[in-house]
């Protein structure tokens, strides 16, 4: 096979591996930095996104409320208890 006198010295070279990797690298971030077309970019749909007061909240809030209040009425004995003696 016959290669020209530039492309032998290329190849026979390390300089001519690091340029190969420094072209190919020029070559990446160009493409990385091109912006897609438009038929290749995804499209997410708006979400509308509503919160609602249920009933079931309110009986939740409720039950919540009242084992708080029987943990403090708990705590209170428990603390009567121990500054009696």
């Amino acid at each position: 096979m016959h290669f020209d006198s530039g492309t032998a010295l290329i190849k026979s070279t390390n300089c001519g591996i690091s340029m190969r990797k420094a072209i190919a690298l020029v070559l990446l971030l160009a493409l990385g930095t091109m912006p897609l077309q438009t038929s290749a970019q995804v499209s997410v749909p708006a979400v509308d996104l509503q919160c609602s007061h249920s009933a079931d909240l309110d009986k939740q809030i409720e039950e919540l409320q009242q084992k708080k209040n029987e943990m403090i009425a708990q705590e209170d004995v428990t603390e009567q208890m121990f500054n009696d003696d």
